[in-house]
């Protein structure tokens, strides 16, 4: 069984110099310190960039087959924003974004500030061209086997009765 807990970068240090005097040529010990060692390097920006447009991606390709539409190209009604550009990660237009009138923020993280992510999707439900959509965040952590969706609950029951009106 996995369990994970949250540690200072002084309790790691605690704990490192403390195994390493108390048992100093121990498998376990070298494996417990790997570990901790992995657990205070920051993600590279290139590497966060990349797993957000996996995530970018797998959400267009999901709705593409859902909405029977395609995704990908410049004129597609279903598309992933290019990294760095502010706005929506997923960019819904025509039949898409009738069918399904969100503004889709997707985040790819172990650490998630929930506020933080809800008013940036709410901030691009509301501004530009997407004025008045329900948001909705797509978060993917690594331990999971697929993402989850958070939205309002006027989304929802939106959604609700788009399948029983």
């Amino acid at each position: 069984m996995s369990r994970s807990i949250q540690l200072s970068a002084e309790e790691i240090d605690f704990l490192s110099g403390g195994l390493k005097a108390l048992y100093p040529s121990c498998p376990t010990t070298d494996s417990i310190l790997r570990k901790l060692d992995r657990s205070t390097r920051r993600i590279t920006i290139k590497s966060a960039k990349a797993k957000g447009r996996a995530l970018q991606q797998l959400v267009c390709e999901q709705l593409s087959t859902l909405l029977h539409l395609p995704w990908g190209e410049d004129g597609s009604p279903i598309r992933s924003r290019e990294m760095g550009q502010a706005g929506v990660d997923v960019i819904l237009t025509g039949e898409a974004a009738d069918r399904l009138p969100f503004a889709i923020e997707c985040k790819s993280s172990e650490a998630l500030s929930l506020p933080a992510a809800i008013a940036q999707a709410r901030h691009n439900a509301e501004t530009g061209s997407l004025r008045n959509r329900n948001w909705m965040l797509v978060h993917k952590r690594k331990e999971w086997t697929e993402p989850v969706v958070i939205l309002p609950w006027n989304g929802f029951a939106w959604l609700l009765k788009q399948r029983d009106p």
